[in-house]
C-alpha cells in the first residue's frame, strides 16, 4: 500500500506540471528504474515509521517529496501565510480519539431492545421484534 501511495505521489507531481518541466518527450524517460526505487524504498521505509500527520516520519517524506520536487523543477502550487511559495497546502485537520467499547453493556442494550419490541410485537402484530442479540 505505501508503495502504491508513493508512487502515485510522484507521478502525480510530474504529471501536474505538464510538459515544460521535464527536458524529455516522455515522462518515464526522466527517471530509471532504480532511482524510482530508491523513492519508493526510502517512503515506505521503517525509518519512518507511521504516516500520521505532524509525526517526525510523515514531516520527513513530506519534506523530501518537496526536495524531489524542486530537484526536478516542479514550481511550488501553494502560498504560504507569510507569501512565500511552498509545496505544502494547509489542511486543518480534527484529531478524533476513540473510547473502550464495553461489549458487555452493548450485548445488554441489545437483548433489552430485542425484548420490548417482542413485547409490543406481542401486543400490536403490526410489529415486529427487532433481530435477537444472538442473531435469531
Amino acid at each position: 500500500m505505501r508503495t502504491v501511495a508513493a508512487i502515485a505521489i510522484v507521478v502525480s507531481a510530474l504529471m501536474i506540471q505538464g510538459p515544460t518541466v521535464l527536458p524529455h518527450d516522455k515522462p518515464a524517460d526522466s527517471i530509471t528504474r532504480e532511482e524510482l526505487r530508491d523513492h519508493v524504498y526510502f517512503l515506505a521505509s521503517d525509518f519512518l515509521g507511521g504516516r500520521r500527520p505532524d509525526d517526525a516520519g510523515y514531516n520527513i517524506a513530506a519534506e523530501y517529496a518537496a526536495s524531489q520536487f524542486r530537484s526536478a523543477g516542479v514550481r511550488p502550487a501553494f502560498t504560504a501565510a507569510d507569501g512565500t511559495q511552498t509545496y505544502f497546502q494547509k489542511v486543518p485537520l480534527m484529531k478524533v480519539t476513540t473510547t473502550k467499547v464495553d461489549f458487555e453493556k452493548v450485548q445488554r442494550l441489545s437483548q433489552l431492545i430485542y425484548e420490548v419490541t417482542a413485547e409490543l410485537g406481542n401486543r400490536d402484530k403490526s410489529i415486529r421484534p427487532a433481530v435477537s442479540p444472538k442473531g435469531e
